[in-house]
């Protein structure tokens, strides 16, 4: 099951760290900012999670003139210059961290993100004990989903950063403990997430996209009643908050609840017509529920939507074939392969069909060994349900012997439960007998 990354923010971080760098005591890049964070302070909390960078109708930064100079450049873009007399100013004191994260700043803004890296880094090099080169690059090694970096600077900022700042500055805090939150997150650490998640909300109840990210850290943890409690709160603040209807929306699909899944699949599509997760997840609901024809209107609008997904193909084959539509399913099965070559299960799928469909127009014995082998070596001869297709294969093309072997191996398989090892072992005696297995129409 696909399961879409939760949105972080709905403010645009370089609006936070302006906002945040507002907050700093009188220094050297305090009145370069000001102005800066009251411009962008008024749009921050217009901007959507995607927002990486300062919105083009927004004024950017441009610096003209050295330390203390009144900015003069307010010109869209202008980092150039910038740039340059930042340059210099590191060339004639070299040993100011200010510079360096001022240029890194501005490099950010032109989409470098390894020269704001290593502006940043050399900040920290020259001032181990400033907050604002670890605010910073945090931030730089979030955006590169470096999540591990990500953890250690953020929890550096957080230890510099003197705690008056941060009171000053809450979205700036609130946002960082939900940086570090959603960054254990992505390296498994739930309950680190949950933590810093939860202060984030402690600091901004109001956010949320800080219920949605610590809802999916309850929901990899397997506590899903509070992941949905999360889900429902984060909706409750932001109607329109198509991730939590989508996770809510999986959380229903796997314990079962197919309508209330269908009608936040639903709710989500609604919100963004072209979220293909969504179609996809909300075909697989209505194909466990028998809505036949709905999945595969839905998986049509995912395949229109994402036509090179072998995974869509090959999951409208299996619906096809359940609908006893043969030729379709093998059409899809074929296609999934032509867009992913090394889709094991899409090769699987199509051996299958062709080694054991009801209809004898669309067998092939031979060409099903050929493309059953292929799944099993992309699958590196791991896979039993592959294997056993292979056996089902020879069986098709006369050859008991081979397919006896292969079917032995599937047996040896420790990963079969209770049900499949009976059916495993049924076909085995089929092949025995000399007989191909033949699918029963689902």
């Amino acid at each position: 099951m696909m399961t879409l990354r939760s949105t972080l923010f709905r403010h645009s971080p370089l609006s936070l760290v302006f906002a945040f760098v507002a907050c700093v005591p009188d220094g050297q890049a305090k009145e370069a900012f000001r102005h800066v964070a009251k411009l962008e302070m008024s749009n921050a909390f217009r901007l959507t999670s995607s927002d990486w960078k300062i919105p083009e109708r927004t004024a950017l930064l441009g610096v003209d003139g050295l330390f203390g100079l009144e900015i003069t450049n307010w010109t869209k873009g202008d980092f150039t210059t910038a740039i340059s007399n930042l340059t210099e100013i590191i060339r004639i004191t070299p040993n100011d961290a200010m510079a360096y994260i001022r240029r890194g700043i501005c490099h950010s803004l032109q989409s470098e993100p390894d020269k704001a890296i290593a502006d940043f880094k050399k900040a920290t090099r020259v001032d181990p004990n400033n907050g604002l080169a670890h605010f910073f690059l945090g931030i730089s090694h979030f955006e590169q989903r470096e999540f591990e970096r990500a953890i250690t600077d953020i929890t550096e900022a957080l230890r510099l950063i003197p705690k008056k700042i941060m009171v000053r500055s809450r979205t700036a805090s609130a946002t960082l403990y939900s940086m570090r939150g959603y960054a254990y997150l992505a390296t498994g650490a739930y309950e680190r997430a949950v933590s810093d998640l939860t202060e984030a909300i402690k600091i901004d109840s109001r956010d949320d996209s800080f219920y949605c990210d610590r809802g999916t850290a309850y929901d990899r943890k397997g506590e899903f009643v509070k992941a949905m409690k999360d889900y429902d709160e984060a909706i409750r603040i932001n109607p329109t908050n198509l991730v939590a209807y989508y996770n809510r929306g999986c959380i229903g699909q796997e314990r079962g609840e197919l309508d209330s899944a269908i009608r936040d699949f639903t709710r989500a599509i609604q919100i963004d017509p072209t979220n293909v997760d969504s179609y996809y997840n909300r075909s697989v609901a209505f194909s466990d529920k028998g809505a036949l024809d709905k999945a595969i209107a839905d998986l049509n609008e995912a395949i229109r939507l994402e036509p090179h997904n072998g995974t869509f193909y090959c999951d409208r084959g299996h619906v096809f074939s359940r609908k006893e539509e043969w030729t379709k399913a093998r059409a899809d099965y074929s296609e999934a392969i032509r867009v992913d070559p090394n889709n094991a299960d899409a090769h699987n799928e199509l051996a299958w069909l062709l080694a054991t469909s009801p209809d004898a127009s669309v067998r092939n014995g031979v060409r099903a060994i050929a493309i059953a082998k292929r799944a099993c070596e992309l699958a590196e001869w791991k896979n039993p349900n592959h294997i056993g297709t292979l056996a089902a294969a020879n069986a098709e093309a006369g050859d008991f012997e081979e397919a006896v072997k292969y079917q032995k191996q599937v047996l040896s398989s420790t990963v079969l439960n209770k049900t499949e090892r009976s059916d495993e072992t049924q076909r085995l005696e089929l092949f025995q007998q000399r007989k191909p297995y033949r699918d029963e129409a689902k």
